[in-house]
């Protein structure tokens, strides 16, 4: 999207590493037994090692998170919200009655097209739900075309930002990641001292981008997908091997798996 700039990943308000790197070893989910390392996808629910030690937030409107049913929830950065603000957060699975009962008029759904407003132009006063679509971009337009309620809301629509995120796409980079996108409608309704109130629903997110940075910083030979934005790893002052970016040859077999597991080169060089 023209315009569309990098934003300050780097200046977020959040210190993740120190909490999350005393997580060395996976453990059991207490309620459905999965294997997790720092929370279950499944369960939205903390191991138990991190009760007490991540931040939360509380939101100045409820968000719902419609999930489509083919998203895989490994993939999903939308549970970050849950976890961070849990009283505040509803990740519900799709259906085309799945916002039955909802007042339209006072919820807005953040995707473009006309009529879209900017956050920075909402009265919070008046607004009691927002609704955020987690799905690919073809299978949103059918959610919002398919549901009712959903073509019933005002329509908000986020600065152009490139998104941070460590999966290519086949879409330009303007298209974030969906954490991304929550953080940007919450942070954007504080159009003037903003402070960084909601800089912790990024919290993961920038614990995992970190990661990559420095796993693949400390190794410039290691090999990504061509795909990825051009300069996406800050190679800093290491010394690059003759073509660091050269690209792992595409496979047709794609692997589900949860990003919290750290295998670093599966979690880089699969797509969206």
């Amino acid at each position: 999207m023209q315009g569309a700039a990098p934003y300050d990943i780097d200046a977020l308000k959040v210190w993740p590493k120190p909490v999350l790197d005393t997580c060395n070893e996976r453990i059991s989910c207490t309620s459905c037994g999965k294997s997790v390392k720092f929370f279950c996808y499944h369960c939205c629910k903390l191991v138990q090692k991190l009760n007490g030690k991540i931040p939360s937030v509380r939101l100045p409107f409820r968000l719902n998170v419609i999930k489509h049913l083919k998203e895989v929830n490994g993939k999903s950065t939308a549970i970050h919200a849950k976890i961070i603000a849990p009283k505040d957060v509803e990740i519900i699975p799709y259906t085309v009655d799945c916002m039955n009962g909802i007042d339209t008029s006072r919820t807005v759904l953040l995707f473009p097209g006309p009529g879209a407003i900017n956050p920075s132009e909402l009265d919070i006063r008046h607004i009691d739900n927002a609704v955020v679509i987690d799905g690919t971009w073809s299978q949103a337009r059918a959610m919002v075309r398919d549901c009712p309620e959903l073509g019933q809301m005002q329509k908000i629509a986020i600065s152009p930002r490139k998104t941070r995120f460590w999966r290519y796409q086949n879409l330009d980079d303007s298209y974030l990641a969906t954490i991304e996108a929550i953080y940007f409608l919450y942070r954007d309704t504080v159009p003037d001292g903003y402070c960084g109130e909601y800089d912790v629903l990024m919290f993961f997110y920038k614990y995992f981008y970190d990661l990559i940075q420095s796993e693949y910083a400390a190794l410039p030979q290691k090999r990504f997908h061509s795909k990825h934005q051009q300069g996406y790893i800050h190679y800093g002052n290491a010394v690059p091997a003759a073509n660091p970016r050269l690209s792992r040859p595409d496979t047709t077999a794609k692997v589900n798996y949860d990003f919290d597991e750290l295998d670093l080169d599966r979690v880089f060089n699969d797509p969206e």
